[in-house]
């Protein structure tokens, strides 16, 4: 374990490893920062699992014309559409390098005749007229993580013809208590691959701030309880930015109750089996959120009761989230706990894993 500058104003603990992509470490969430590279390029693209009910959704739409929001360097769903016949796809890029590259690559394939790439916020952008399919893929590894919510309900509203189809049609964030492994409890630390990320995320920021962190090695063997719904976004219909939800997971194993464990289930149209981020291998990664550190032992009849709410940040566009609630087991007083995740922000450190991962 190392000790590692991020800035100006924190240290971060980095694990010393021979394979920096293993699930033994830490990840920042980067979904919903403009932090793209040919590294997460890379990784979207070869994502088979992640890309392949996409094009099978597309191909069933039979739309003639689509807009695909926040295309991305590569155009992957927008030359998808093409391949399934779509005669036009407004493909809508908002960061100006990834735009340039991708309207580089329309031309380089020969299709800037049926590619037609916009540059700009997809909420400020308007169309000659609307298409019948909208298609995206800012979901998040909290599904509403990337502005999916402000920035689909515009597009269903403004964008989409009556009877249009969207994809992806629904995602589920789903939520369970969780127990890290214990090597990872034991030792936590970023990737060095994630260095880089961090300090990207502070500088955005102005600061450094407690950012949402993903686990890579997360599966259903250090889940403890039942899961509950975090979130439940259906794109054909309107969405809400601020929303509350109050959920209890029933504990079923006895072990070590470190935090929670988020994860999407995405239907890209609606008889599709979803593709499962606890499940699968994809570059969607499991979420945890830090409750207690060392840990609170648990049993089964042991309950969470958990308030998730969700917040419009000041940027117009990207959710903060709250968890709040108590562990309330059979025997003992219940213990209240509570972690604020807002997209950027000074909360820092907030409590004692924030505090081993950052030693100041």
């Amino acid at each position: 374990m190392s000790k590692q500058l991020i800035g100006a104003h924190a240290d971060a603990r980095v694990r010393d490893t021979h394979d920096p992509w293993t699930g033994l470490h830490v990840w920042p969430s980067v979904g919903g920062y403009p932090l793209y590279d040919d590294l997460l390029y890379g990784l979207m693209a070869k994502d088979e699992l992640r890309l392949a009910p996409y094009r099978s959704a597309i191909g069933r739409a039979a739309a003639p014309s689509a807009v695909d929001i926040g295309t991305g360097r590569d155009l992957a769903l927008a030359h998808a559409c093409i391949d399934a016949g779509v005669e036009l796809v407004y493909a809508i890029e908002e960061l100006d390098g990834v735009y340039r590259a991708a309207a580089a690559r329309a031309f380089a394939l020969g299709l800037d005749d049926r590619i037609a790439v916009l540059h700009g916020s997809s909420t400020a952008v308007e169309l000659p007229g609307r298409v019948d399919l909208v298609v995206s893929e800012i979901i998040g590894s909290i599904g509403s993580a990337e502005g999916v919510i402000p920035v689909l309900d515009d597009a269903r509203r403004r964008f989409l013809a009556p009877g249009g189809t969207m994809i992806p049609h629904r995602c589920v964030t789903r939520v369970a208590a969780a127990s890290l492994p214990d090597q990872l409890h034991d030792d936590p630390g970023f990737s060095p691959l994630a260095v880089p990320y961090l300090q990207a995320l502070f500088d955005l920021a102005g600061g450094p701030f407690d950012v949402r962190l993903c686990l890579p090695g997360l599966s259903a063997e250090h889940l403890l309880s039942t899961p509950g719904v975090f979130e439940d976004l259906r794109f054909a219909e309107p969405l809400h930015t601020d929303e509350d939800r109050d959920l209890v997971l029933r504990i079923e194993r006895p072990g070590r109750l470190d935090g929670l464990a988020l994860w999407i289930n995405l239907w890209c149209a609606p008889d599709d089996e979803p593709i499962d981020a606890l499940a699968q291998t994809t570059s969607w990664v499991v979420v945890f959120l830090p409750l207690f550190h060392p840990g609170a032992a648990v049993g089964p009849g042991d309950r969470v009761r958990l308030r998730c709410g969700r917040r419009l940040s000041d940027d117009g566009i990207h959710p903060d989230y709250q968890v709040a609630g108590t562990l309330q087991r059979q025997a003992g007083p219940a213990t209240a706990f509570d972690l604020d995740l807002p997209h950027h922000g000074r909360i820092f450190r907030q409590n004692a894993f924030y505090q081993r991962l950052f030693p100041r």
